[in-house]
């Protein structure tokens, strides 16, 4: 079994891997929780920008990770909620780690996967410096049970919407380069495609 989950290669055409890891974000006597991530970037965009306005950066992410229980227990709807809500408590975490500013829960609902599965997903507003730009940026996340009892599959992203403010004479170069629903689209679509 693959640790981390798996996106078809046709769907990540233009996406390049910047990370892979392993953690265990909890363990203790009785229960320990395994996490294997893929984080990956919109290198087409990076490259774009790089060569349009010469600036460089991660303008936009993707994200896969499996979470295992270990011993596994029987699945429970009460269960999948504490998960769904421990991993959208890490992930908003995470963007603050990679410095995204005033993040903030704006919603929640269902999200039906391309196989029919229903995920929790919640969706995060905030604000991110990225190369001397102050970026207006949109973050989901999709938590859902996976095939085996104990297991989790977690995928979302961020992009950026608009250039709020900058200093940079080459923000309407840089946002011009921006489409908040063609990057909505294909984040569900790679959110969609996760196995």
């Amino acid at each position: 079994m693959t640790h981390t989950p798996t996106v078809a290669t046709d769907r990540l055409d233009g996406w390049r891997l910047v990370e892979r890891s392993e953690d265990t974000p909890f363990d203790v006597r009785f229960l320990r929780v395994v996490s294997h991530t893929a984080v990956y970037e919109d290198a087409a965009l990076r490259e774009t920008l790089s060569e349009r306005a010469g600036l460089d950066g991660q303008w936009r992410f993707f994200l896969t990770s499996r979470l295992r229980l270990l011993p596994s227990p029987p699945g429970s709807a009460a269960l999948s909620r504490l998960v769904a809500g421990r991993a959208t408590d890490a992930f908003e975490r995470r963007l603050q780690e990679r410095g995204f500013e005033r993040v903030a829960r704006a919603d929640a609902r269902p999200f039906r996967r391309g196989d029919g599965t229903e995920a929790r997903l919640t969706r995060f507003a905030a604000r991110c410096p990225v190369a001397g730009l102050d970026l207006d940026v949109e973050a989901w996340l999709a938590v859902w049970d996976g095939d085996a009892d104990g297991e989790f599959l977690v995928a979302g992203g961020a992009y950026p919407r608009r250039v709020v403010s900058s200093e940079s004479t080459v923000a309407a170069e840089v946002e011009s380069q921006f489409d908040p629903g063609r990057f909505k689209r294909e984040l569900f679509d790679l959110v969609r495609a996760v196995e």
